[in-house]
This record gives structure tokens, sequence and C-alpha cells, in this order.
């Protein structure tokens, strides 16, 4: 037990398409991680796109080792050499909060997961999820749903001495930028220069607009 408890917890958060420079939004996160340990300031990604980085993530492999090279086929990644695998075996207790892989099936279990709420990345309120097997509608905001269940799998390290692995993945800050209904109408603070503008979704919306060169509705 003394070699098991000497073992480090691991824990993985990943946002969904958030740009370097949205930063400012989550200074306090990242001051506290920074703070305890490491913040890079450069950073390069194997492939640009959701399902071969994940996978990347998950193996330690290159795309075109892994075979998983668009956000279409997810069953190509081979579960037998993931670190999820490796650490289940090495006596982890694994658990999966969020997204796991574009175009997975929503009812199949992640492998070598012990505890999971699997999120189908299609709303932000009321969405659908696996949880440990059972499909299921849990009402509410998906990054809250997701917090609360990765918390209380954290809390279970009062009593359970195995080391962990928390992979945590919520929907956020994917589009369609769907704030919570409590933030829905709050003001967006001034940043790196900028004025203070709308809310997420206004300023959405006035992105939207601007791309396709038309005007945001008032």
């Amino acid at each position: 037990m003394a070699a098991a408890a000497s073992r480090p917890n691991i824990l993985v958060i990943v946002t969904d398409d958030q740009p370097k420079h949205t930063d400012w939004a989550t200074p306090k996160t990242i001051a506290w991680l920074a703070g305890q340990g490491v913040k890079f300031t450069n950073g390069h990604v194997a492939t640009p796109l959701c399902a071969p980085s994940r996978s990347s993530v998950f193996s330690g492999r290159f795309a075109h080792n892994h075979s998983v090279l668009d956000n279409g086929h997810p069953y190509n990644l081979d579960q037998n050499t993931t670190v999820q695998r490796y650490l289940k075996q090495a006596g982890y207790r694994n658990g999966l909060f969020g997204k796991y892989l574009n175009a997975w099936n929503v009812a199949d279990n992640p492998p070598h997961f012990e505890e999971w709420v699997l999120e189908d990345p299609v709303v932000y309120n009321d969405g659908t999820y696996n949880v440990n097997g059972s499909v299921k509608t849990i009402a509410g905001y998906s990054t809250t749903v997701i917090k609360n269940r990765a918390l209380a799998f954290l809390d279970k390290a009062a009593t359970d001495t195995r080391p962990w692995f928390l992979y945590v993945a919520p929907k956020a800050s994917h589009e369609p930028n769907t704030p919570e209904p409590k933030y829905a109408t709050t003001a967006v603070p001034a940043w790196n220069g900028r004025p203070a503008g709308p809310t997420a979704r206004g300023r959405s919306a006035r992105s939207r607009s601007a791309r396709s060169g038309s005007r945001p509705p008032r």
C-alpha cells in the first residue's frame, strides 16, 4: 500500500475548441494551476482536429499511427494501447467526465474507465449522458453537470486509497457558446486592451454576422 500511495494522481482537463487568446476568461484557473506548477507559453498539436488530437492524448501516438484520421472514425483507436488501459492495469481508479471522441455512440461505454459520465455533445442544457452504462437525460447546464460528477469522483479518494486518473472534458467553449442561464446577461469585462462588450451570446452573434457580412439583430 505504501508503494501505491506514493504514485501520483493524474488530472487532465480538456476544453473544446478554446483558442489560446481566450485565456482572459479564466484568469483564476490559470493562476491556480500555474501558481502550483508550470505554465507553458508555447504549444504544439499533432493534428488540429478534435478526435485525432484526443486519440493522441489517449495513445501518445500521431494520427497516422493510431488511425483516427478524422472526426468520424473513433473506433479506429486501439483501446488496448491507451493510457487509461495501462493505468487501470497498474491499479489506478480511472474516471472520465464529459466528451470522449467525436462520433462515439453515447450508448457505448468508454473502455478501461471505472466511472464515467459520457456526454453526447449536442446541447449545453438538459443533455444526454451515459452514466456508468445507463443512458439518461440530466437536467442542467452541461459544464456544471460534468463538474459536479467529477468532484464526486474526487471525493471518493477520502475512502479509496488507490491513485486516480481523472479525464475531464466539457463541451465548453465550443460553439454555439451558449452560456449557463445564470450568466446569460452578464457583461463581458474589458480584456487585452479592448472595451467591455456584450454577453457571450451577443458576442457570438456579432462574430457570426461579421463573418457573413451582415448586421446582427438589435
